[in-house]
């Protein structure tokens, strides 16, 4: 993903772009990355997904509420980690290899759809 002559601003690249899998279907958005140090350098090891990752992004009152909020009701507690191996290319959006329809990743998203969006007056079904 990198090369010599340029670096990639992470998160203007990254950063509340959407994530999709080979067939271009919706998975989530980027709503934070996890970073690695390793001798001396740092790479980029995660896109993180959720209210987990998203509330420290947010600031106060709000995201912390919405950390207390996503920690109460996940099973782990942890944001969804989608490894940078399973990135293909960053463009307008992130592309991904593969993600399993059950994925937790997908399941939070399918629940907020159902349960919150889908419920607005107008929202696609």
């Amino acid at each position: 993903m990198r090369t010599t002559d340029e670096r990639l601003d992470t998160a203007q690249a990254l950063l509340d772009h959407q994530v999709v899998d080979e067939d271009g279907g919706l998975i989530c958005k980027v709503d934070d990355i996890e970073i690695e140090e390793r001798n001396g350098e740092l790479h980029l090891t995660y896109i993180l997904q959720g209210p987990g990752a998203l509330g420290g992004r947010l600031g106060e009152p709000f995201g912390r509420w919405m950390s207390a909020i996503w920690l109460r009701l996940s099973k782990s507690g942890e944001p969804v980690r989608i490894p940078m191996a399973d990135v293909v290319e960053v463009s307008s959006a992130v592309h991904v290899a593969h993600i399993e329809a059950s994925s937790e990743v997908q399941g939070f998203e399918r629940w907020v759809r159902q349960h919150i969006v889908g419920r607005l007056p107008g929202a696609l079904e």
